[in-house]
């Protein structure tokens, strides 16, 4: 009887290798791309903040909940509320100090003082200038010696390293006109200013957040004080000085997104950074045509979502749940609130079945090594006999060829041994690990394989031990998700 089609025998071990440009070739297949994207959901909440625009969202990770100030309705005086969202609930609070009711003010999260801090806005008054902080139950008013000139629209978020909240930009008027172009940071107790010469583009409503790749804030995005200026440069901020990233040529205008023109038409209507991914934010857009874009280090991309029933994004504004991997968007339709959540897809790396051998051929994940995009996923094989050990990869689980699946070997001269999927690409290299053997794949940073399940089996030459001298290992399923 002749062995199922891609069996990799110990025949494969006299063959040349195709090497790992196969296997990526695969992922990036249009052929095997899935039909599961990350899809938004709309929340019924019990409570709801009511319908309002310019409002202000962030993540409090020592309550693990999403604090909410302000916003403004379609017409009339700025609200003054503070909200909560514990994931599945909103809760509004009463303290009994607040910062007075405003829209178009910035928030971050301090994460070593667990405080939220909030600055500026618009306010009935005109444009503020002042600085508060949220511990959870109460608005704190601070009076720094030295403050940020007033502003709308400014960019924040807190540097975990350094430990200071950066603060750039805004417009100076309530007009959304004399926009700044400044770089401040909070420490808890005072601002303090830098004179950089080098620095972006004046703007305001730009994303900002802490990439842990490269310890720096990173802010992209904005727009100038016409809705049709938008500005895509990412630029990363050290402490002391600004660099434009490669991502960008520097040039800005209406839909301009860096090297490659993947901009959704019209621009976004709305900015927001999603840190969950292993390797670093992602700064994201949303459009009215319900397009997505993400920037993750040096390209910008589509990002292709689907919205379940009852979701309605209308000038939404956002903050990531990192305890839930979910991102949170509060909008409305002008009278209606609405909740919507996009949830990350997550990983994942399970065994199916044993291996053959004595002791068993045996492949297991890396933790630390998870099938994410723009990563390297690892597994590890232990219990090979010689130094001859490869991997097969495919992504079918029924059938092979004629063969149903799962398929016991004996026949074929592996007794105990079985086939547990299509082994669409053979005899994959793996390179010495400790006392065993590892495979490495690189995945493409291309968030169209978000769902796709690839799966494993390791072979290793076994002389002896049966007729065709190999055993064969349990099946690892990969799941490629972006946390």
């Amino acid at each position: 009887m002749q062995p199922p089609p891609l069996v990799p025998s110990c025949r494969f071990a006299r063959m040349p290798l195709p090497g790992r440009a196969l296997a990526l070739a695969l992922l990036t297949s249009s052929a095997w791309l899935p039909g599961q994207y990350t899809q938004w959901v709309a929340q019924a909440a019990t409570a709801s903040p009511p319908y309002r625009l310019d409002h202000a969202m962030v993540y409090d990770a020592a309550r693990q909940e999403v604090v909410l100030f302000g916003g403004r309705p379609a017409s009339g005086a700025p609200h003054g509320d503070t909200w909560v969202w514990n994931g599945t609930s909103w809760s509004l609070r009463v303290p009994s100090v607040s910062p007075s009711a405003r829209s178009r003010h910035g928030l971050a999260y301090d994460a070593v003082r667990q405080r939220v801090v909030l600055f500026g806005g618009l306010t009935s008054a005109g444009v503020a200038a002042d600085t508060h902080e949220w511990d959870g139950n109460s608005w704190l008013p601070r009076a720094p010696a030295t403050s940020p000139p007033q502003r709308s629209n400014p960019s924040m978020a807190y540097d975990p390293v350094r430990q200071r909240t950066v603060l750039f930009g805004g417009a100076a008027s309530s007009a959304g006109t004399s926009l700044l172009d400044d770089t401040w940071e909070w420490n808890g107790t005072t601002w303090t200013t830098f004179a950089v010469a080098t620095r972006p583009l004046a703007r305001q409503e730009a994303a900002m957040a802490f990439d842990p790749a490269s310890s720096r804030i990173v802010v992209a995005g904005g727009r100038g004080v016409n809705l049709g200026d938008w500005r895509f440069d990412p630029w990363e901020w050290d402490g002391a000085a600004w660099t434009m990233t490669a991502a960008s040529t520097g040039l800005v205008g209406p839909g301009f997104c860096g090297p490659v023109p993947t901009c959704p038409t019209p621009p976004p209507q709305a900015l927001f950074w999603l840190p969950g991914t292993p390797f670093g934010p992602r700064v994201a857009g949303w459009g009215p045509t319900g397009d997505m874009l993400a920037y993750a280090g040096s390209s910008w991309q589509r990002w292709p979502a689907t919205y379940g029933a009852g979701v309605n994004l209308y000038f939404p504004k956002f903050a990531f749940d990192v305890a839930r991997n979910q991102l949170v968007a509060l909008a409305g339709d002008g009278i209606t609130p609405s909740t919507a959540l996009l949830t990350a897809t997550p990983s994942s790396a399970v065994v199916v079945g044993a291996g053959c051998g004595s002791p068993p051929l045996q492949l297991t994940a890396r933790p630390a090594a998870p099938p994410v995009v723009g990563g390297t996923a690892r597994a590890t094989i232990a219990n090979a006999p010689t130094a001859i050990c490869l991997v097969a990869a495919g992504f079918h689980i029924l059938q092979v060829g004629p063969f149903n699946l799962p398929l016991a070997l004996d026949p074929f001269g592996m007794p105990g041994c079985v086939l547990r999927h299509s082994a669409d690409v053979a005899a994959l290299p793996t390179t010495a690990f400790g006392s065993g053997f590892e495979y490495a794949l690189p995945i493409p940073n291309q968030l169209t394989l978000l769902g796709l399940t690839m799966r494993l089996q390791a072979y290793a030459h076994a002389p002896g031990y049966n007729a065709a001298q190999t055993i064969v290992s349990n099946r690892l399923d990969w799941r490629i998700g972006d946390v």
